[in-house]
């Protein structure tokens, strides 16, 4: 059979069958710890005691046409239990993973359905929802429709930062003076907003003005303030005025610098080709990324390589850097300059892990280069650690890629360093290529069965290297 490519891969190969195997293959449970593991970029993590909770039914149904309310509907139909603090902890995975339509239509459940009662600040979540889903008008009347003891300064912050995201500059000015006028602007962080719209829409006379403002109305300028001035300064090719408030910023006891401050730095440096000191503020910045801050950090750096056209030297950063600038290429489609990048951190005698190949797996599948991502992934395997997990879509579209070339020989040679140890038992890559190749309906129905006993037998699979790229 012809494989016929999307521009896609990945969802042209989807199989839902075969979804259904590797959910449970490597979506896993610790009965020992009570907590589900996840493989990284698959599905959100959510800790539960027990193993059919509600998230579980909610976080394989990614498909923003699938309504989440019959699963919550016969989750209460069942007698289960409707925890608010479990709804709202689902609320905020779902926006983590921008499954934003899901999470708005629980918090519509919440209390229509079950009339649990919303703090200011589940309301002003809401808010926001709606925004994103149906946009500023549906927004604007829910907001109208707020009870005013509800409709507090979380709310009204709320709904300037959708104007602001909208990029209405009229709007976000009219409603901040309502919110001068009503003792909400006291703080810097309704200016802070106002502030951020007028850097990217250019208007940075605007900018300096509301600073001055603020100055007047004694509201002191915090560190999201002065990031935002050095952000608009660099745009610019400010630099004077760049490196005053950096400086500022570093001396001042109230403000803890971090590895944004130095990388908007470094974006300015470059625009003017101050190649040494743009590095020194890299270095410095990368000094100050934390563990959960690296993808956003490293993501940040690519986007001042791109812009600027030049590469971002890597001489003084730690292999972890390579590793994540590799999963950032990939992820931005970027994949030749994540190879050369790899290439040249293996001739300086440096081994890539296992996440390195499967960055690039996942990379090459959604540039449709599957004889590529078919490398890959076998070098993930071979160098897989114990702890790390396989993203179960990019394994899913390899093997389904296998299969529609029908070489059957080269599909089980994949399929069984799966078997390696440390990977999936034997008896499950039995089943699963009992699954590929027998198609009757029978078969199916037998694996169907079969599903329960994998995930018991495969409990001690966890995901990837979370220290290493969260």
């Amino acid at each position: 059979m012809k494989l016929h490519l999307l521009s896609n891969g990945l969802k042209s190969l989807r199989n839902p069958k075969l979804s259904r195997v590797f959910n449970a293959l490597f979506y896993t449970t610790e009965t020992s710890s009570s907590r589900t593991r996840t493989p990284i970029g698959a599905k959100p993590k959510y800790q539960s005691n027990s193993r059919d909770n509600l998230y579980h039914r909610i976080a394989p149904l990614g498909d923003p046409n699938v309504s989440m309310v019959p699963v919550l509907e016969k989750w209460a139909e069942e007698g289960k239990s409707v925890n608010r603090d479990e709804l709202i902890s689902i609320i905020k995975e779902l926006r983590v993973y921008r499954r934003y339509k899901h999470a708005l239509e629980i918090s519509q459940w919440m209390t229509e359905q079950n009339y649990i009662p919303l703090s200011a600040v589940d309301v002003a979540g809401r808010l926001d929802l709606i925004a994103k889903v149906h946009g500023l008008e549906l927004a604007e009347k829910y907001f109208d429709s707020i009870s005013l003891q509800i409709k507090k300064f979380p709310v009204y912050n709320t709904l300037l930062y959708c104007y602001a995201s909208a990029k209405s500059i009229e709007k976000a000015e009219a409603f901040m003076q309502q919110m001068k006028q009503l003792g909400y602007a006291r703080s810097p962080h309704s200016y802070n907003v106002l502030l951020s719209l007028y850097s990217k829409v250019g208007r940075y006379e605007k900018l300096e003005s509301l600073v001055e403002e603020m100055k007047v109305n004694g509201v002191h300028a915090d560190k999201f303030t002065m990031s935002i001035q050095m952000a608009a300064y660099a745009a610019n090719s400010n630099i004077d005025g760049m490196e005053k408030i950096l400086q500022s910023m570093e001396v001042n006891p109230k403000i803890i610098m971090d590895w944004n401050s130095y990388a908007i730095a470094a974006n300015g440096y470059i625009k003017i080709g101050c190649i040494d000191k743009a590095l020194q503020m890299l270095k410095n910045s990368e000094k100050l990324i934390t563990g959960k801050q690296r993808r956003v950090a490293y993501d940040f750096l690519l986007t001042i390589k791109d812009s600027r056209g030049m590469g971002i030297r890597t001489h003084f950063l730690r292999f972890r850097v390579p590793n994540l600038l590799i999963a950032a290429y990939c992820k931005n489609g970027l994949v030749e300059k994540a190879e050369m990048l790899l290439n040249k951190t293996v001739e300086k005698g440096k081994k890539p892990l296992s996440s390195t190949w499967g960055y690039l797996a996942t990379g090459y599948v959604a540039a449709n280069e599957f004889p590529k991502a078919l490398k890959a992934m076998e070098s993930a395997l071979l160098a897989r650690r114990p702890k790390w997990m396989l993203n179960r879509d990019t394994l899913s579209a390899c093997l389904e890629y296998l299969k529609q070339q029908g070489d059957a020989e080269k599909t089980e040679e994949f399929v069984r360093l799966l078997g390696a140890p440390g990977h999936v038992s034997t008896d499950n890559i039995e089943r699963l290529l009992d699954y590929i190749y027998i198609h009757n309906a029978e078969a199916e129905v037998s694996m169907e069965k079969e599903v329960d006993d994998i995930k018991r037998s495969d409990n001690e699979e966890t995901d990837e290297i979370a220290n290493e790229a969260t």
